[in-house]
């Protein structure tokens, strides 16, 4: 009982506490937009009921992982030209997105060998990947 109590009281403590980290997830800055963007962005805060800041770095991080995606299509693609699929299968975050359609972004790209293969090199298919860059 003893401890159930004290358990409650530290997570209360927790909850009630403040992010030390708070200041270092975001940073204000200034930024010119013109006037039809803010409105916009206030408009649609309206509508879905979220801050338009929020709104805005929301939509700079979909841009940014936009750009991520392409990139790893790209290495995605490259790979699949030097038959890599033929020893590895692609697996975890990224696949589930690229495959299945999850709406999850996933940063890294995940692939297991096909068969153990305590000898196997990645610089064939880095080479491939690297030729087929512009």
């Amino acid at each position: 009982m003893v401890f159930i109590v004290h358990s409650v009281l530290q997570l209360q403590k927790l909850v009630t506490s403040k992010n030390p980290y708070a200041n270092s997830i975001k940073k204000q800055i200034t930024i010119r937009l013109d006037e039809d963007t803010i409105d916009y962005f206030k408009n649609m805060s309206e509508e879905v009921g979220i801050s338009y800041q929020n709104l805005i770095n929301l939509y700079l991080l979909e841009e940014e992982n936009a750009l991520k995606e392409i990139v790893q299509e790209i290495i995605l693609f490259a790979l699949w030209q030097a038959d890599f699929f033929e020893v590895a299968a692609f697996q975890g975050g990224t696949s589930l997105r690229v495959l299945h359609g999850l709406t999850r972004f996933s940063e890294d790209i995940d692939f297991i060998l096909l068969k153990p293969a305590p000898h196997f090199k990645w610089q064939p298919y880095l080479n491939k990947l690297i030729q087929g860059m512009p």
